[in-house]
């Protein structure tokens, strides 16, 4: 399993904090509406809501042991993946080019 990265973080951590608002608004809309229908799929919703929320709670915990622990660590591993990925892109063009001139040669 590979870390998380910064922005795939801070996507779980906004997910989260949606999942609590709409926990909020279900339990704010059943309890405010006279509606027993209402009021179950409000409750239907709150629990659908709680489970999304512990769903990401739970990733994130299971991704704590190999997070980084510092700043530092952190900026480290990002510049290492932008390497790789920097690396990969130049085999892509090296490879796009060697094809290229092979077509070229061939042609002629």
């Amino acid at each position: 399993m590979k870390p998380l990265t910064g922005k795939e973080l801070e996507y779980i951590v906004d997910c989260m904090s949606n999942e609590d608002l709409l926990i909020k608004q279900c339990v704010a809309a059943a309890a405010q509406t006279p509606t027993p229908a209402v009021k179950q799929i409000c409750e239907q919703l709150l629990l659908q809501h709680k489970q999304h929320y512990q769903g990401l709670l739970t990733l994130l915990q299971q991704h704590s042991s190999i997070a980084p622990k510092t700043v530092e660590e952190a900026t480290a591993m990002e510049q290492k993946q932008q390497a790789q990925t920097a690396q990969q892109q130049t085999q892509q063009i090296i490879a796009q080019q060697q094809a290229h001139r092979e077509f070229q040669q061939g042609l002629h």
